[in-house]
């Protein structure tokens, strides 16, 4: 839920005072231990507490309001309360690891059932966590993006030092209406010779 935001760069000059709740896993503690952000299970729901209030102005307890991470904070915060997400819930690559808020049963690829709070993805195959199913393989998000169409990329091999340098290059379609337009003026010029008006 914080995996883009750097939480070293909210300044906090003021937050609300607290003692960690039992049961509760806290994302964020204070210098002091008060939790800023923590999170608990209530019967089927999930309740977070934020105790850094977003007030603005002249009042402002914190300038995390003002940071750009700030809307994708929120959308990854509904996201994770709503269990909504994209591709990348549900299929893992090999060696990453999943951490839960608390100790879960997870059955592995293998067959193997075991309990724990951090699950290291370390087989390919089916995981089955309690309220989903995580697919583990060689997957690459930005392999598989078809939104790039326009862009190839190409690689040049240094020929003294022996570097593969990476570029990326958007294909240039300019040159074939230049030709195009040339053809054009070409073909109009020698229409208006053969009328005799140049």
């Amino acid at each position: 839920m914080l995996r883009d935001i750097d939480v070293k760069d909210i300044a906090i000059g003021h937050y609300l005072k607290g003692e960690e709740k039992s049961g509760s896993v806290a994302w964020i503690l204070a210098e002091d231990g008060t939790p800023i952000i923590s999170f608990w299970r209530v019967d089927l729901g999930k309740v977070v507490y934020l105790g850094i209030p977003d007030m603005t102005g002249d009042y402002a307890w914190n300038d995390f309001h003002t940071m750009p991470e700030y809307p994708i904070f929120w959308l990854n915060l509904i996201d994770y309360l709503c269990g909504t997400g994209g591709v990348e819930n549900c299929n893992k690559q090999t060696g990453y690891t999943m951490q839960f808020d608390s100790k879960v049963g997870v059955t592995m690829p293998d067959g193997r059932v075991i309990r724990m709070n951090s699950l290291l993805l370390d087989q390919t195959g089916v995981y089955e966590l309690p309220d989903k199913l995580v697919s583990v393989n060689l997957y690459d998000a930005a392999e598989s993006n078809l939104e790039g169409s326009g862009i190839t990329t190409t690689e040049t091999t240094g020929t003294s030092v022996g570097k593969t340098v990476r570029t990326t290059t958007k294909k240039e379609f300019d040159w074939i209406l230049l030709i195009l337009a040339l053809v054009l003026i070409c073909t109009e010029l020698y229409y208006i010779r053969s009328r005799g008006e140049l």
